[in-house]
């Protein structure tokens, strides 16, 4: 409504398009601030005009080199400086065609192309060059919480089944160590029966030997 482009944090979801859209590398991002990013660019002093007031730049500038006012205003006056003064300025309002046409138009006395501007834009607005793009966006943040959702759900079952394994192969294991240790446990116990089956046969055979020594002195 005031001609200025201004930041949205509250709708941001930092996909950064806006820098990869804008032909004139305007929008930054702030790297620096991990936790807190803003896409940084110049409003136009967008408070200040909505109180009726100028922009800063333009209140300040001592050589009246910046103007602002209604864009078709101002078209007006960039051509009536064109007409009055043709060696100073090259004929061409930058910004005024330029991508649907610009709130920002410059007058020069030079080609654009020598300040480094670029003039390969075309006529066509921006937004019709990027609404495709842009329109997945919100679908995209959409997405996310489902997204994340079922990689959660994924790693909670993930995490669920490696535990029944875990529990699962400590059960086989204890059950295998109980199998060793009662077949162990019963090869001692026959082992034992057997010696002590093998010792009272020798101490039976003892007996009865003893017995018959005593019963031959008792015939002689």
């Amino acid at each position: 409504k005031e001609g200025s482009v201004v930041y949205d944090p509250s709708v941001c979801v930092g996909c950064r398009y806006c820098m990869i859209a804008c032909p004139f590398e305007i929008p930054t991002y702030e790297y620096d601030k991990v936790l807190t990013p803003r896409i940084r660019k110049c409003t136009m002093c967008h408070p200040r005009i909505i109180e009726g007031k100028l922009p800063g730049c333009v209140e300040i500038c001592p050589n009246e080199a910046l103007t602002f006012g209604k864009r078709k205003d101002l078209i007006k006056i960039a051509r009536d400086r064109i007409r009055k003064y043709p060696d100073r300025y090259v004929d061409h309002i930058y910004g005024e065609h330029e991508m649907g046409g610009t709130s920002w138009l410059y007058l020069s006395g030079v080609p654009f192309k020598e300040l480094g501007m670029r003039e390969d834009l075309g006529v066509t607005p921006a937004p019709e060059l990027t609404a495709g793009a842009l329109s997945t966006v919100p679908m995209v943040a959409g997405l996310w919480p489902v997204l994340l959702t079922g990689l959660y759900a994924v790693s909670k079952r993930k995490e669920k089944i490696a535990k029944i394994e875990q529990q699962q192969a400590i059960a086989s294991t204890l059950e295998k160590a109980n199998a060793e240790a009662e077949s162990k446990l019963s090869k001692a116990l026959a082992k034992a029966q057997k010696e002590k089956d093998a010792a009272i046969k020798i101490e039976i055979k003892k007996a009865l030997e003893e017995a018959k020594k005593t019963q031959e002195k008792e015939g002689s």
